[in-house]
Formats: C-alpha cells, sequence, structure tokens
C-alpha cells in the first residue's frame, strides 16, 4: 500500500466535517485483495484515536480478514443475523480491546447461502438498529461485479471510497462501477491506489 496515512488522511479531509455529514462510508475495489480491509482498519483506528465511536460492518461473506485481523473470538456475524441464526443485534457486535471500535464480522454462513441477504428487509431493520449508536459506520464490501448486491447497500451509505491497484484493473470494469455509483447518486470521497 503506497502512502496509506497520506492516503488516509485526504479521505478523511474530504468528508464534511459536520457531525450528520459523511457517517455511513462504503468501501469498493475491483479485485481480491487485502488491500479494502487494511484502509478500513487504518480509519476506523484514526477516528477511534480522535474520540469517535466506530462499527466496521463486514458484508464480504467470503471474507474472515476482521476476525484474524482484530483476534476476536467469536465468529457469528451479518449472515448469522439476516438468516435467523442469531436473533439479537448484540450477539454478532464485537468490540475491539483497548480501542472505540466495534466490528460486525461476515459470520459463519456458507457463502453459496449468503446470495440474498443483502437485499433482505431485515439487513435496513439492522442498519436502523446501529446508525444512532455510531459516529462511522466503516462498510467493508465483497469485490465489484456486475451483477451484486452492491446497489442495496450502496442506499445506506453516504458515501463510498475506491481501493484498487490502478496496474491491475480492467476499464471496463471500473467503468461499470462508477456508472453503478452514478446511478446511484452516492458520492464517491476518493481513491486510494493499493500496491499487491
Amino acid at each position: 500500500m503506497s502512502n496509506i496515512k497520506e492516503a488516509i488522511r485526504q479521505i478523511n479531509g474530504s468528508l464534511p466535517s459536520e457531525s450528520n455529514g459523511s457517517k455511513v462510508i462504503l468501501f469498493k475495489t475491483l479485485t481480491k485483495t487485502n488491500s479494502e480491509q487494511t484502509v478500513i482498519a487504518n480509519l476506523a483506528l484514526m477516528y477511534a484515536r480522535a474520540g469517535e465511536k466506530v462499527l466496521i460492518l463486514d458484508t464480504d461473506f467470503s471474507s474472515k480478514v476482521f476476525n484474524q485481523a482484530f483476534g476476536l473470538k467469536s465468529q457469528l456475524g451479518l449472515s448469522d443475523y439476516l438468516s435467523g441464526g442469531s436473533s439479537n443485534v448484540a450477539n454478532i457486535i464485537q468490540a475491539v480491546s483497548g480501542e472505540n471500535i466495534s466490528i460486525v464480522c461476515s459470520g459463519t454462513l456458507p457463502l453459496e447461502d449468503t446470495a440474498y441477504l443483502l437485499g433482505d428487509p431485515k439487513m435496513m431493520n439492522f442498519i436502523e438498529k446501529i446508525n444512532n449508536k455510531y459516529d462511522r459506520i466503516l462498510i467493508s464490501t465483497a469485490v465489484f461485479e456486475s451483477k451484486s448486491n452492491d446497489e442495496y447497500l450502496l442506499k445506506y451509505a453516504d458515501g463510498v471510497v475506491i481501493v484498487q491497484d490502478l496496474k491491475a484493473i480492467k476499464k471496463m470494469q471500473m467503468l461499470s462501477m462508477l456508472d453503478m455509483l452514478d446511478k446511484s447518486n452516492v458520492k464517491v470521497l476518493g481513491y486510494i491506489s493499493a500496491k499487491k
């Protein structure tokens, strides 16, 4: 990752300063790397150490990166809640020791059983329950595909950050993602160039 701290500062500088500004930030990438999660973790630490209460929400059901990175004990997460395996929101929110950060991991459901979870009305109910409890909600998403559940997540976001290895992207892929963001009227807050 090139100059990650500087990139994080630039992204933060583009966010509205008012308290009701870009509170829910969604992160997108076109390639399967851990760069997106690295950016999210660093941004979460920056906000938390500035006194904000931060939630990381992992909607990439193929990933367990945050479980490993933060040494979380429970594997329960978003897929368990949305599928009815865990009915209590508190059961899937895990606090990071020593930091003002909480994490909702992706969960334990097999990837093939998660295809329609993000479009479930229970997802909106979940966002409503957590929205007023945190100063920032950082949403990690799966790699962008033209046919995906991104549109469901975008309606919850105040803005999007694109994390991408610019040497690895395919132009048509990027144009397709930017077109989707444009149609969703979601502000692109910035780009972070990542190196594999």
